[in-house]
């Protein structure tokens, strides 16, 4: 914002006091005189809103409806913040606005801001950054020729990657990811060839008559091979639903005896009270569930 090449000549300041947060409050001061626009959204009068052009009153939190997107994304940029565990929770708008009310969500500004503009808003979910991201980025964009969404239609774009609909009555989506990671993708890749490799080698060479799936004429390259794996299906072995765990673990739903945490007679005996997926077949890790007093069991 100093004077010389590439000055920025309007700033847009959402939620934030640049006034009060640089150090330099005579020099911040100064800049800010210098714009040939300044642009507060804030609830409240701000000493960098006494100094805009335009000041913009967006709604307050009861006023629109709202998700706990933001509190939970903060674990990735930090420890000890955030929610490390799943967790979401959605709620309506609480109040309506008072009559005569002249305030917008911030969303709106800046959708009225691109169609002025004649442009589109392109829009990036990340859910963590590099090796730690949980999900590939999820990306759509906003076209402000067309009809102009609601709060919650977006929340819904937002969060189509959820297992859960803001739909009432609709079922929960079932993702399970497959090779979304670069690590699964590479993975499968090396198995594929290891696979290809030992149906090569004597004496199982000579027992198998030819390669039916992904086929022999499938070439020998990455691409190839993660686009016939995308036809592959899982084996179903699903654990983890009801983890077994000791009562202060919080992803614990049943005790080391299977016992369901906070109800009386009532133990789980199957393969949900893994915690984790075992390296084989879950049909012998789980048989000694069923050894579970059946007196107290409800299945």
């Amino acid at each position: 914002m100093l004077p010389g090449p590439g000055q920025v000549k309007a700033l847009i300041v959402a939620g934030g006091n640049p006034m009060m947060a640089w150090p330099d409050q005579k020099r911040a001061f100064a800049a800010l005189q210098k714009l040939d626009l300044l642009v507060t959204m804030d609830t409240e009068m701000t000493a960098t809103a006494e100094l805009s052009d335009y000041v913009i009153a967006p709604r307050l939190t009861l006023e629109t409806p709202m998700t706990t997107y933001m509190p939970e994304s903060v674990k990735y940029y930090g420890t000890t913040r955030g929610f490390p565990q799943p967790y979401a929770a959605y709620t309506p708008s609480l109040v309506e606005l008072p009559a005569g009310s002249d305030v917008m969500e911030n969303w709106e500004f800046f959708w009225g801001l691109a169609q002025r503009m004649g442009t589109q808003i392109d829009v990036t979910m990340r859910y963590g950054n590099g090796p730690q991201a949980e999900a590939p980025p999820m990306t759509f964009t906003l076209d402000p020729a067309g009809p102009k969404p609601t709060t919650d239609a977006l929340i819904e774009l937002s969060c189509q990657g959820s297992r859960i609909s803001l739909e009432p009555g609709l079922p929960p989506r079932i993702r399970p990811h497959y090779l979304a990671t670069e690590h699964d993708r590479r993975v499968t890749v090396d198995m594929v060839r290891l696979m290809r490799r030992l149906a090569a080698a004597p004496p199982l060479a000579s027992l198998i008559v030819e390669e039916t799936f992904p086929g022999a004429a499938m070439p020998d390259e990455d691409e190839a091979i993660i686009a016939a794996a995308h036809r592959d299906q899982s084996c179903a072995h699903a654990v983890g639903t009801c983890s077994m765990g000791a009562a202060d673990d919080p992803m614990a739903v049943v005790d080391p005896r299977l016992r369901m945490l906070g109800l009386e007679g009532l133990r789980v005996m199957d393969c949900s009270v893994m915690p984790t997926q075992p390296s084989g077949n879950t049909n012998a890790p789980v048989c000694p569930a069923g050894n579970a007093p059946s007196s107290e069991a409800i299945i």
